[in-house]
């Protein structure tokens, strides 16, 4: 089943890419007519600093190559705690903590520690990805690491600042 999570990352990805694009226009003026932005008018008004906590999460829905689904979870929050192969979020829009294991094959995308689970910290707004009902992450991106880095395929968006 580990074989199909680099695609279903991309997949993962794209959903983003596609919410990013979406919201993208947030951060601009308004036309010159005044239109509102046709795909996401509830968006407006939502200062881009404060567009990551409007992201209530994702699922994604795949099947494996025998036609068995794979469900992936992608969870935004603030990290409320950092243990020992332990991450504790409070999602976007919820109150409860929600714990998430971290494994050797754990994906962590933080700067400066790219990788370690020390460049996180609480307070700091994540992304976690997660397979079915499993509370191993197989990715953690620290919002910062997502944004703002050149060439980054989420670009410099203020979501992601």
């Amino acid at each position: 089943m580990r074989g199909i999570m680099l695609p279903a990352l991309g997949v993962v990805a794209a959903v983003m890419l596609a919410f990013v694009a979406m919201v993208g226009v947030q951060a601009q003026p308004a036309p010159p007519s005044g239109d509102a932005h046709p795909m996401l008018p509830g968006l407006e008004g939502i200062p881009p600093d404060q567009l990551f906590s409007h992201f209530m999460g994702a699922q994604v829905n795949l099947t494996d190559k025998n036609g068995v689904a794979v469900v992936v979870h992608v969870t935004p929050g603030t990290i409320s705690s950092v243990g020992d192969g332990n991450l504790g979020i409070t999602p976007n829009g919820q109150t409860t903590t929600q714990t998430f294991r971290i494994t050797a094959t754990t994906t962590i995308n933080a700067f400066p520690k790219q990788g370690s689970l020390q460049a996180l910290v609480a307070g700091d707004e994540v992304v976690v990805v997660t397979q079915g009902d499993s509370v191993d992450a197989l990715t953690v991106a620290k919002k910062h690491a997502m944004g703002g880095m050149g060439g980054h395929p989420m670009g410099d968006h203020p979501m992601f600042r």
